[in-house]
């Protein structure tokens, strides 16, 4: 018991060590093949592979020569990250590249690292004519091969990269999932990202149910069935609400896991990244290693709490949990919702921030509206459909505009837009 408690601790001790040097970034969720022989080689490219920058990103490993690629090879494993350890003499390795750089997809980014000693400079002018982005030679650390990859992708990684929000609440009853919902629908009607809504909460899901979608297949029954998962079945169960915003359903119940199963949840995130897309995660309340490796996929975590004493507590511990999987990274917001409705226990947001060390800008208020809240969940609607110029949906428009990078609304659109929105309004 004492050993595997020393190890998990390790662990997590040195996820929390390259947190804390890490900006944040994440890097696009990238096919990366490596091919080594030297088992501390091997080693250490598994530890760039936990970093938390690559937490999208997927890795094989062959225990392959260079020498030993053959077309066929890269054809059937295509990808977009080649890592090739080389022991071949400077003549060899150049007329090993030069035959690999006729079958190498124009597109694969090629790292060549060189375990045992520097390379001599005439040599790497001739690697870097034949296609060659990068040359790693000792000594290097897993920080290094982590920012290899990130230059030589940094052409590829616009094209590929989708957008990743998760939400999720310190407790059950926040509000989290009326955030998540309302949220994705300001995002689809002020800006051109087309926005995924994903329901992960299996056991108490709303996304159905707030939106008034109950007769589609669901996330649950692809899980149920064991069907295998691949881009056209996934594109099958998406729910259109308008032009711009689809929705991944479950079917919630007790008897189901807290948490969608690993391929599924992996085919989510895949379809959006390939398509660009803006996807939401509305997640369960429910702080574990797996919410954990899910929020370190993330690009912005969005955090709802009621201004209680009893959340400021476990939002504490919440964010705690939270930096050791993102380090210092910004792109965290909290929303205290329900602002209002707590008149003889409420903590004032500066608390809050005192607390959870955020800056102004990462917290935002939403007023409590009962009454709108509950009539938009009756008319499978959203509050900034029904009631836009309302305080609770001014804020939610301004959190939509936070995790989007801008939204084409207010003061953002151009004068004769605002002038045309006033029309509208008014007519």
């Amino acid at each position: 018991m004492t050993d595997t408690t020393t190890t998990t601790s390790g662990i997590e001790t040195e996820m929390a060590r390259m947190a804390r040097r890490w900006n944040g970034v994440r890097l696009p969720p990238f096919e990366v093949l490596a091919m080594a022989m030297t088992d501390s080689l091997i080693d250490l490219l598994r530890d760039a592979q936990k970093h938390p920058a690559c937490g999208r990103m997927t890795w094989r490993y062959q225990r392959r020569r260079l020498n030993h690629i053959s077309q066929q090879f890269i054809e059937d494993n295509a990808p977009d990250i080649l890592l090739i350890e080389v022991d071949l003499s400077p003549e060899a390795l150049v007329d090993r590249l030069t035959e690999l750089s006729l079958v190498l997809d124009q597109r694969t980014r090629v790292i060549l690292m060189n375990a045992q000693d520097r390379p001599d400079p005439r040599l790497m002018r001739d690697v870097f004519k034949l296609g060659v982005s990068e040359f790693l030679f000792p000594p290097f650390s897993e920080q290094d091969v982590v920012e290899a990859i990130r230059s030589v992708s940094a052409d590829i990684g616009e094209v590929r990269q989708g957008r990743l929000t998760a939400f999720l609440g310190v407790r059950g009853g926040v509000g989290s999932s009326s955030i998540a919902q309302n949220t994705a629908v300001a995002v689809s009607r002020f800006s051109d990202s087309e926005v995924i809504l994903a329901d992960l909460d299996q056991q108490n899901g709303t996304v159905a149910l707030n939106f008034d979608e109950f007769d589609s297949y669901t996330l649950t029954d692809v899980v149920r069935r064991r069907s295998p998962i691949d881009d056209v079945l996934m594109e099958r169960l998406f729910v259109s609400v308008n032009e711009r915003l689809k929705l991944l359903l479950v079917e919630p119940s007790f008897e189901n896991s807290p948490h969608l199963a690993a391929p599924a949840l992996k085919s989510v995130i895949n379809l959006a990244d390939k398509r660009g897309r803006h996807l939401f995660f509305d997640m369960p309340s429910v702080w574990d290693s797996r919410t954990r490796k899910t929020l370190a996929q993330a690009d912005h975590v969005v955090i709802s709490a009621e201004p209680t004493l009893g959340c400021l507590l476990s939002a504490q511990k919440a964010f705690e949990s939270l930096r050791s999987v993102l380090g210092a990274s910004r792109d965290v917001t909290l929303v205290l919702n329900k602002c209002g409705m707590h008149r003889g226990n409420t903590v004032p947001d500066r608390a809050f921030m005192d607390v959870l060390g955020l800056e102004p800008a990462q917290v935002f208020k939403v007023p409590a509206d009962a009454d709108l809240f509950t009539r938009a969940q009756f008319s499978g609607s959203s509050i900034v459909q029904l009631k836009e110029g309302c305080a609770s949906a001014q804020a939610l428009i301004a959190i939509a505009g936070r995790i989007n990078g801008g939204l084409a609304y207010g003061k953002a659109l151009p004068l004769h837009l605002r002038l045309a929105e006033k029309l509208r309004h008014w007519w």
